[in-house]
């Protein structure tokens, strides 16, 4: 909310996905321990063994002063705000990442770190994917192959080969 009331037009949300398929957003949750540390095991050991359940957000979030971004909560605030361009990444399950997205506009880039997950990713009906790549041969390959037009790179990574400079080259 802070992002757009500060006029940025590009918003990054981690998405994660509870064990009855209903998506919150959510970085970490030692984020949450920060500002919420009542209930805080209890979420996390659900998570961890895979039993969080939607109903256990929306508990957390009537008792605490930090909310955990709900799934309703993040198609309200791309409703609201229908010029935002949405970017996630770190989330596999893109069956359900596609019908959140039909909820909130086209404006919707979800990062893939696999040729599996982009070739899943594009089953499922998402337009904008962005791979992500070391820039190895094998995925100078896939980008070419594909016509991979949005290509993710570390920082990291081209700091430790000294690229500050590079064009991907592509069929088109």
């Amino acid at each position: 909310l802070n992002s757009i009331k500060n006029n940025f037009a590009n918003i990054e949300l981690d998405l994660k996905v509870t064990s009855d398929g209903k998506i919150y957003g959510l970085h970490a949750w030692k984020d949450v321990k920060k500002y919420s540390p009542t209930d805080i095991k209890i979420l996390i050991q659900k998570d961890e063994k895979k039993k969080l359940v939607y109903n256990d957000l929306i508990n957390f979030n009537k008792k605490n002063f930090f909310n955990i971004l709900l799934e309703e909560d993040i198609v309200n605030i791309f409703k609201l705000n229908p010029n935002l361009i949405f970017f996630t990444d770190k989330i596999n399950d893109f069956e359900n990442i596609n019908y959140l997205l039909k909820k909130i506009n086209n404006k919707t880039y979800v990062e893939v770190y696999s040729l599996k997950d982009y070739l899943s990713a594009k089953r499922y009906g998402l337009k904008n994917i962005i791979y992500s790549s070391d820039l190895s041969n094998f995925d100078m390959f896939i980008i070419n192959l594909f016509n991979i037009n949005n290509v993710s790179v570390s920082k990291n990574f081209i700091d430790e080969k000294k690229k500050i400079n590079f064009i991907l080259n592509t069929k088109h």
